[in-house]
């Protein structure tokens, strides 16, 4: 007999009783203590998220008290005995799209040091302050603007292949990191930690940037020189004992700034005059930049002599060496805008391993909706056909014909016999089987209550095998019942066409023209709350929702993507131009397509309940997005040019 789990709070995890911790019965069937019922926020009027699943649940007027107790759940606590508080289950992990660019240890040590694509001005050596930063190394620095910089190269990537996804500009640079060599990644963790430190007598270090232009990686540090060592003597000219000048105090602010490297772990064995400067106070400043240029430049002077030692004995062989070795020389002036590389090794390319493309070809006209069910993917199309492919070799199975108008809305349903559900814009709603074989005809068809102002099914959602929903050009939800295909209730209160519907956690989900989102309980249908009614603007109607977990995602008109986490709004999103008809959210992944022809790839970062969208990359399918699925590591893309396109990595 397998050992039960003890039958805990899942807020407390104290043991279910009947005198501190006990259980309570939520509307979504999970058993919570009367105790921490009633410290939980109510984000709703009689109504709380419970802690086990999210789902929003209904509580009595009278509190948590007025709960039914879990009788029993509390008798199988007492007969049971003690278990092992170890014991848990575990979740299959869920195939990603995106293949590992890198370690999840390595994105938190290095992501915090990679700089904005645009934060770095090559032409005049400046960086912009940015608007923000976690690093607490560089949020603790004032930035001035048009801070001058010196900017040190690192390596160079080599130009991208003809990939079909193209990585942002941050995978770009933590990809690049990943693949440099051990040795090479640890000094640079041993400068970058050196640099930090709080002192003005030493450059500090902001981060890595890389050039779109020249596809160099490059370390940007702070240029602190209001001069030349070697200039400024010249100008102030010597005077041991004058005021303003003393080779004494010069002396004691090198040795103090090279005790401060010291005991950061960093010593500088190539320093000469040229990695020396006077900063805005006349202070002695160590530039890095400097001293990283002078060490590449004695490794080569070092390997040119090793070279030229065979020529030794060969007679009228002599060379000059002076001027490559004098103290304080430097062969570019222009240390701020070009440096000698570190390393003159090449990134071969940010390998994504594979990525391929396969083109499904079957409708007529523009694609409208996609899902995936019994094991087989559904599209429909404005060509009023349903067709069923092949997961495994993305061939045509089957076409389900029987629309009189244009498919708007499609889902699939899975049960022990799963089946599909289609909407049309003339408010008709088929059921199709979808065992195989497949059969022609509908399991059962209906219409809603026709009215020529209005535009028919908009969108569909289901809840389990109870309920259907439909979002109408009537301004309505309808719910439908599953088992006698009867309307049970309208939903009301948007006050344009409802284009999107999504089911989580017990809550209906509703996005309207209006430019509003609905939430609905599914216990009783009633209103939640409305999100979105203060930010309305031009263009803000909602095309297209997602929803995982806590997380929703809306995709507006103007090419907005907003983002709410537990009904709070975190952030806005602009990275499309135009339109954005299709999101999908897997995960910590987020997907969004629309009239520009481009689906963004997104992930999604939730550090301290800061919400932070973390570009990846993007796909260029040549045509407009209409509709996005994400099934186990596939990007299914359906377009207006009549292709499905099923994106997918193989290593």
């Amino acid at each position: 007999m397998t050992e039960l789990e003890v039958a805990e709070c899942p807020v407390c995890l104290q043991s279910f009783d009947d005198d501190v911790a006990i259980p309570r019965v939520l509307g979504c069937g999970h058993s919570v203590c009367e105790a921490c019922l009633k410290q939980l926020p109510q984000p709703f009027p009689d109504t709380l998220r419970c802690p086990a699943c999210t789902q929003l649940v209904k509580i009595p007027p009278q509190g948590p008290s007025a709960l039914p107790k879990n009788i029993d759940l509390l008798r199988l606590t007492h007969s049971a005995p003690p278990l092992n508080p170890h014991t848990r289950s575990l979740h299959n992990p869920t195939t990603s799209f995106m293949p590992h660019l890198w370690p999840p240890n390595f994105d938190s040590a290095w992501k915090d040091w990679v700089l904005p694509e645009g934060s770095v001005h090559p032409a005049s050596s400046t960086i912009t302050p940015p608007l923000s930063s976690s690093r607490p190394a560089f949020a603790s620095r004032v930035i001035k603007d048009n801070q001058k910089v010196s900017l040190v190269r690192i390596t160079m990537l080599s130009p991208e292949s003809d990939s079909l996804l193209q990585l942002s500009y941050f995978a770009k640079v933590m990809s690049a990191l990943n693949r440099m060599e051990h040795g090479m990644r640890d000094q640079l963790r041993l400068i970058l930690k050196a640099c930090s430190i709080r002192s003005s007598l030493v450059s500090d270090v902001y981060g890595f940037w890389h050039s779109l232009d020249d596809s160099f990686l490059y370390l940007v540090f702070e240029d602190k020189k209001c001069a030349k060592f070697t200039e400024k003597i010249d100008e102030v000219g010597y005077s041991p004992t004058g005021a303003n000048f003393s080779f004494g105090a010069m002396g004691m602010e090198i040795c103090e700034a090279l005790m401060t490297l010291h005991s950061e772990g960093l010593v500088l064995g190539c320093l000469g005059l040229g990695c020396l400067g006077f900063d805005e106070f006349r202070h002695i400043c160590v530039d890095m930049s400097g001293v990283l240029m002078n060490a590449h430049g004695v490794d080569k002077i070092v390997a040119e002599s090793i070279a030229a030692l065979g020529k030794i004995s060969q007679p009228k062989e002599t060379g000059d060496c002076h001027d490559d070795t004098r103290i304080g020389h430097t062969e570019n002036e222009a240390v701020q805008k070009y440096i000698t590389n570190i390393d003159e090794g090449i990134i071969v390319g940010v390998s994504l391993g594979n990525f391929a493309v396969a083109n499904l070809k079957g409708h007529l006209d523009s694609i409208t909706g996609l899902a995936v069910g019994g094991g087989f993917l559904f599209s429909s199309s404005f060509d009023k056909t349903i067709n069923v492919w092949s997961l495994q070799d993305y061939s045509l199975v089957h076409t389900f014909r029987g629309h009189e108008h244009r498919i708007v809305a499609l889902i699939c349903v899975e049960k022990e016999l799963p089946f599909c559900i289609s909407g049309d814009s003339g408010g008709g709603i088929f059921i199709w089987g979808i065992t195989n074989p497949f059969k022609h005809e509908p399991v059962r068809t209906w219409y809603e209550d026709k009215d020529w102002r209005y535009s028919g099914i908009h969108a569909l959602a289901v809840h389990g095998t109870e309920y259907l929903y439909s979002g109408s050009g009537d301004k309505t939800v309808k719910v439908w019942s599953l088992q006698d295909f009867s309307l049970l209730c309208k939903l009301t209160g948007h006050k344009s066409v409802v284009s999107s519907l999504a089911v989580c956690h017990g809550v209906l989900y509703s996005g309207s023209w209006d430019g509003t989102v609905r939430l609905w309980s599914l216990n009783d249908h009633s209103l939640l709350t409305v999100l979105g009614e203060d930010m309305l603007e031009s263009g803000s109607s909602v095309m297209s929702l997602s929803v995982y977990d806590d997380v929703l995602v809306v995709c507006q008109e103007n090419g907005c993507i907003k983002i709410w986490k537990k009904d709070v709004f975190k952030r806005s999103l602009h990275v499309h131009k135009g339109a954005v008809f299709a999101v999908c959210l897997d995960a910590k992944c987020l997907f969004s397509g629309g009239w520009d022809r481009v689906v963004h790839v997104q992930e999604l970062l939730d550090d301290s309940g800061q919400m932070d969208v973390r570009s990846v990359g993007l796909v260029s399918p040549e045509s407009v997005i209409t509709a996005l699925v994400c099934w186990q590591g596939k990007l299914l893309v359906g377009c207006a040019d009549k292709l499905i396109k099923a994106y997918y990595y193989y290593s």
